[in-house]
């Protein structure tokens, strides 16, 4: 769900119900207050200073629900005229789950990376999508070279056609 609030320097003027339900209160407790004060200590500065590009690209902030609870944003900030008036509008995206699956991956991937075998995922389209050190050491190349690049460079030129079969046969025969 995406919350929007439409603000002027620091004064809350409009939200929609899902940033009201993002960070827990009403619209009488938002329109009117300051946006600076739903932002965890020490982050509205730092959201003001990326939001005053208005240029739409989003910034990571930290916003407080009515609990205090801290949750991770995305918000991405342009201007319109709203009432005659040039206002600021700004997108918020809850992240707690998107940070969340990434913290995730990025513990997998360390784990992976312990493994002293070679470990490399590919995708339906043979392109490298992850390599790990065990992989660095066996096939000579370092992860920045290899992904987004064809798994079948690794193999011969008389060998590739013959690997691609072989390792794409098992995914067409479940078709």
């Amino acid at each position: 769900q995406e919350g929007i609030v439409l603000f002027h320097e620091d004064r809350i003027l409009d939200v929609n119900m899902s940033f009201c339900r993002m960070v827990d209160r009403s619209p009488d407790d938002l329109i009117g207050h300051a946006f600076s004060r739903l932002f965890s200590a020490g982050t509205w500065h730092v959201a003001a200073q990326a939001m005053s590009h208005r240029n739409g690209q989003p910034t990571e902030a930290i916003l407080a629900r009515r609990t205090g609870q801290a949750f991770p944003v995305e918000i991405a900030v342009r201007g319109l005229i709203y009432n005659d008036e040039h206002v600021l509008v700004a997108s918020v995206r809850d992240i707690t789950e998107r940070k969340r699956a990434r913290d995730v991956l990025q513990r997998q991937a360390d784990i992976i990376n312990q493994v002293h075998d070679s470990v490399v995922t590919i995708d339906l389209s043979g392109v490298i999508t992850f390599w790990n050190l065990g992989a660095e050491r066996q096939f000579g190349y370092k992860a920045a070279d290899v992904l987004g690049r064809t798994f079948y460079m690794l193999f011969p030129d008389d060998d590739r056609k013959r690997m691609e079969d072989r390792i794409m046969e098992p995914l067409h025969d479940r078709d």
